[in-house]
């Protein structure tokens, strides 16, 4: 009897000690096991358990006292609702609420980037770059002494903007290499989302360009269509492409903009369909021939606007078919800890009750961009006869400054080597790591020439395919 026992004990010792390793598992099982391990234990655990305080309590026993795993943690698990869930940390709401109300805390300059530095193209009457003095052509080379040179625009910017009333210190560099400081104060910057402009051979056809859906873009948009009535503008072409979205109500009204009183623009369902909506045009203020453009990018409310006029048949969309999301997140605030996190709320359908989910908006007509090279005989010619210098002129100095417009430096079209021409080649030799002193000799021809031949162009089709549909 002793022995049975003695080797029962053994036996249980074994099955208890044996799985030392733990066996790898798929993703599938590791969630299964915890499945199994939380129902044994929710059913005969002497102690009741409440689901949310097991939860709750392993996610902050991992956290610890790590701001930063936490945060992370949180991230992770908004991220776990849904496809689109996700979390945003106080410091980056700044950037979430600008893009929802059309402001911004920032210096007033408008800015592009040009092969790799950031030059200042225009600045806004009264902000804090117009008293400070800012000079448009200059630029922006540091933020409180962080080189911005070969960041993305995005990443430069997010060190020039900031709340309102907070100080940053800009590096500037002007035309001629010279670099100095300014104090500005950030203050509340209206961002546009709408660009419109006209065509200089076709004056009766608009353009305006929606980046993105947010409070002001209605009425942006119904200023450009005043100011293009004025100019005698009769056709238009709405560039949604790169649109990721916004702001539901900026989209229903850029939609209804374009449609007759009482057309369906979206329904809204959410999980309860007995409270799902739908949104109807208020009345149309441009009755003209239409073009929408998009592409893969135009995403969410882009998809509202292009898919409700191509069912009611108002616009000829043109492009590529776009991403498919159409489903409505909500922001929320997160009390105590700051920031927001986001999840989907409801699922959109256009006219029709027509899905965008997953299937997006297919193009009336299909047209893709080009990229291409240029070919040695497509370029400028370059004799390589002499070196050019402020105030030469000649046919060399005419196609080497036309390379240089080619390559994105504004120049103007004549034979003359002046100040703006000596100001690019110095500007070229330095992003092209040779001795910037503005003088065009052999070895820098010979890059410029290169670097025709090594650029790759971007060709916009899908626009040209616009105007040519409207001048038919």
């Amino acid at each position: 009897m002793k022995k049975r026992i003695l080797s029962l004990i053994l036996l249980l010792i074994v099955c208890f000690t044996l799985p030392t390793v733990a066996a790898t598992i798929s993703k599938g099982n590791k969630e299964e096991l915890i499945r199994y391990i939380y129902f044994h234990a929710m059913y005969n655990s002497k102690e009741k358990i409440d689901t949310v305080d097991l939860f709750l309590d392993t996610l902050m026993k991992i956290a610890g006292e790590d701001d930063a795993t936490y945060e992370q943690i949180l991230k992770y698990f908004t991220q776990s609702i849904d496809e689109y869930g996700d979390y945003i940390p106080p410091e980056e709401t700044s950037s979430v609420d600008a893009d929802i109300t059309g402001k911004l805390g920032g210096i007033g300059s408008t800015v592009e980037m040009r092969n790799g530095k950031i030059y200042v193209v225009n600045v806004l009457a009264d902000s804090p770059s117009d008293k400070a003095g800012v000079q448009v052509g200059h630029a922006i080379v540091k933020a409180d002494g962080i080189d911005l040179y070969g960041l993305s625009l995005d990443e430069a910017l997010s060190y020039i903007r900031g709340d309102a009333g907070t100080e940053v210190v800009i590096t500037f560099e002007d035309p001629m290499g010279k670099q100095y400081d300014m104090l500005l104060v950030r203050d509340i910057i209206e961002v546009a989302s709408v660009n419109a402009s006209t065509f200089v051979n076709h004056p009766e056809i608009g353009y305006i360009e929606i980046t993105n859906f947010s409070l002001t873009t209605s009425d942006e948009l119904k200023t450009a269509i005043a100011d293009f009535k004025e100019q005698g503008v009769t056709k238009l072409v709405l560039d949604l492409r790169y649109n990721g979205g916004g702001v539901l109500e900026g989209a229903l009204q850029v939609a209804g903009a374009f449609l007759d009183e009482g057309l369906e623009i979206v329904t809204v369902e959410p999980r309860d369909e007995a409270l799902k909506e739908t949104y109807y045009a208020s009345g149309k203020v441009f009755d003209g021939e239409l073009i929408v453009l998009v592409n893969e990018y135009s995403a969410s409310a882009s998809e509202i606007v292009a898919g409700a006029l191509k069912e009611h048949k108002r616009a000829t969309i043109v492009g590529e078919k776009t991403f498919g999301k159409g489903t409505v997140q909500h922001l929320f605030s997160l009390p105590l800890y700051g920031g927001y996190f986001k999840y989907t709320i409801s699922e959109y359908f256009v006219a029709d009750h027509v899905a965008i989910n997953k299937q997006g908006v297919a193009p009336n007509l299909t047209v893709y961009n080009e990229n291409y090279k240029l070919s040695e005989e497509e370029i400028p010619y370059f004799p390589f006869m002499r070196v050019m210098r402020l105030g030469d002129s000649g046919e060399d100095v005419k196609n080497m400054k036309q390379a240089l417009k080619t390559l994105n430096y504004s120049l103007d079209d004549t034979d003359i080597f002046d100040q703006d021409t000596f100001n690019a080649v110095k500007s070229f030799q330095k992003t092209s790591n040779l001795y910037p002193y503005g003088v065009c000799d052999f070895t820098t021809q010979q890059h410029i020439k290169q670097k025709l031949l090594d650029t790759v162009f971007y060709y916009d089709t899908q626009l040209d395919k616009a105007i040519e549909l409207l001048t038919e």
